[in-house]
């Protein structure tokens, strides 16, 4: 009887182990959101009022974080909905990224070609 009472003790302490991290996991992903959407809104004044570039510079780093935390949304909690999310941006990221690439190597052969 006692010996039953310490593993569903146990077990219990186990599940609230598991939700205290899963907590801490999103807390920390709430914490990266916030920062890298700073970072992105201080990227897009720079582009936008400094630098005269295109904005197609900054969807590029904005999809690719939303897309990081989608995938991590989809280990913690297993979500398809959040996976099909994720893999949206990624192409986002993957279109904006051609997109600077071929850009910017057409500037260079345009100016020096």
């Amino acid at each position: 009887m006692d010996k039953e009472k310490i593993l569903s003790a146990s077990r219990s302490e186990n599940r609230h182990g598991d939700e205290m991290k899963r907590f801490n996991s999103m807390k920390a992903a709430k914490a990266g959101l916030i920062a890298m959407g700073s970072v992105n809104f201080l990227i897009l004044l720079y582009n936008y009022f400094l630098a005269g570039d295109d904005l197609i510079k900054v969807i590029c780093p904005i999809a690719a974080g939303i897309s990081v935390l989608f995938l991590y949304d989809y280990k913690l909690n297993k979500r398809f909905w959040t996976l099909a999310l994720a893999c949206v941006f990624a192409v986002g990221f993957t279109a904006s990224l051609l997109m600077v690439l071929f850009g910017v190597s057409f500037a260079v052969a345009h100016t020096y070609g």
